[in-house]
This record gives C-alpha cells, structure tokens and sequence, in this order.
C-alpha cells in the first residue's frame, strides 16, 4: 500500500454494493482469477459461501463482515482490512502480503499466523498494527485451541510489541520508568 490507509491509486476502480454483486464476481472467477481495485460497501455481510485460488489486489474489504466463509488458496496483496470481521471463516493455503489489518476482528477463525506478511518499513510507521494483528491471531488461536498458531501468533506478538515500544521511546509517548525498563529489551 502506498499510502497505508488508503487503496493504490488507480484509473478505474470497481463498487460492490451488495452480496449478489460480491457472489457474481467471486462465483465467475473463482479458481481463475482476480479482483483488483475493488471496494465493497461497509457493513456487507458475506455469509456461508467458499471462494477458492483467487487473488484480491488493491481491495478494500474494510467494515465487511465475513461469516462462515472459507477461503482455499486466496492471496490479499495491498488490501484494506480496516475493522472486517470474520467469524466462523477458515483460510486454507492463503496469503496475506501489506494488507491493512487495523482492528480486524478474529472469531473462531481457522488461520495460519505465518500467512501475514508487513512490509518492514511499518515496523517503524505502524507497529500498533502490527501488534493489534498479532494480538486478534493469538487469541483466537487459543479460544480455538489451536497450540501451533497459538505458538507462531505469540512469537510475532512480541516481537511487533517490541517494534511498538521502540516507536513509543522515539516518540517519547512513554513514561520515563517504563522507558527504562524497556532498555534491557531492546539492547
């Protein structure tokens, strides 16, 4: 994403206003396509559907709520995520590469913590992303008793909370004991 909470610009960019519309483009191209430069409407609910080997790019799925669904073989490259929800979903062999996950909303997911990729560069510009990603993976992987996902989330929550920690010291946003405290962790 060029800007972090806006989609690349582009010449034509598509509207899906409603679940016909959504379940059109997805049914037409699953297993052989794209959907690129798209925005669905905020607050659409895609329910009880399976969308297989398709490549979102520069898609805004932001405010959508997402229930039952699973997604088989699916990349998100450059795709807001801002404040979707998903509930009861599964991700099978997917990838998500500098996608925008702020406040995304986790419950009883089938997802691989290891399928997130951010680019390092918001390391520095937006670690509370980053941990707030982390932090939903982690704990839905508990409530769902997932060990391993539980496991890989935990590893990256820690390490996107220490990025977060190192902004709030540049920053000076922090206390000057928990600053302290924060030196032996980070050296």
């Amino acid at each position: 994403l060029d800007s972090f909470f806006r989609l690349n610009a582009t010449a034509t960019h598509a509207q899906v206003a409603d679940v016909d519309s959504f379940r059109h483009i997805t049914r037409n191209k699953n297993g052989q396509g794209s959907i690129c430069d798209a925005t669905l409407a905020p607050g659409l609910i895609i329910e009880k559907t399976g969308i297989e080997s398709l490549a979102f790019s520069n898609v805004s799925l932001s405010h959508a709520v997402f229930k039952s669904v699973t997604f088989r073989g699916c990349t998100f490259t450059d795709c807001l995520l801002i404040g979707t929800a998903f509930a009861d979903c599964e991700f099978h062999d997917c990838a998500f590469s500098n996608c925008n996950t702020h406040k995304i909303h986790l419950r009883d997911v089938y997802v691989d913590p290891r399928a997130f990729k951010l680019s390092k560069c918001y390391r520095q510009t937006h670690a509370n992303i980053g941990l707030h990603l982390y932090q939903q993976l982690f704990r839905n992987a508990v409530n769902t008793q997932q060990s391993a996902f539980a496991a890989a989330a935990d590893i990256q929550m820690r390490r996107w909370l220490r990025h977060q920690r190192s902004w709030e010291i540049r920053k000076r946003t922090m206390s000057v004991g928990t600053r302290l405290s924060m030196r032996s962790l980070l050296a």
